[in-house]
């Protein structure tokens, strides 16, 4: 006869507070149509680009599993530009004033990476989508797999393998 335990479950595909080892498999840029809502151009038809990140978690109980974060088309110095920081992170250094940055440069870099839960959304059938994007990506330097569910910026006073610097 089949038994099961019950244990808890969430709509998200990812837990929040955890950090997932990963890797970074590809960048693309989408132009994404919308219509303005307000001002003198309110009706027109507009489109905005963006970059969205597919991360594959490499261990753990999600190994295999896509993540994905998306961020704004561009490079700039504003201290909230994703952008800036996940290239920063995986690059392991600051990025120049005027330098160009490629993201093919920084695929298949491993990392940790974070992600939160966003409100759900209703489909065109009527069901919901439990967003969970990539929240932070964080390095990933000499350190057990194992380990990579731990906060990578909690020490406690010992040696965890995490680079204890910020990564931007």
């Amino acid at each position: 006869m089949p038994t099961a335990t019950k244990r808890e479950a969430s709509e998200y595909r990812l837990p929040e507070g955890e950090y997932f080892p990963a890797v970074l498999k590809a960048v693309t840029e989408r132009e994404i149509p919308y219509t303005i809502k307000r001002g003198p151009k309110a009706g027109e038809k507009a489109t905005f680009k963006k970059w969205e990140w597919e991360f594959e978690i490499t261990g753990g109980e999600f190994e295999g599993v896509g993540a994905y974060g998306d961020t704004e088309a561009e490079l700039t110095t504003r201290e909230d530009n994703l952008v800036r920081q996940w290239g920063e992170t995986l690059l392991g250094r600051e990025l120049e004033l005027g330098e160009d940055f490629d993201t093919d440069l920084v695929l298949e870099i491993p990392c940790l990476i974070s992600v939160r839960h966003d409100e759900p959304r209703k489909r065109s059938d009527g069901t919901n989508f439990y967003p969970c994007p990539v929240n932070e990506v964080f390095p990933l330097t000499g350190q057990d797999l194992t380990q990579a569910t731990q906060d990578p910026w909690a020490t406690n006073g010992t040696s965890t393998g995490f680079n204890d610097d910020p990564p931007f």
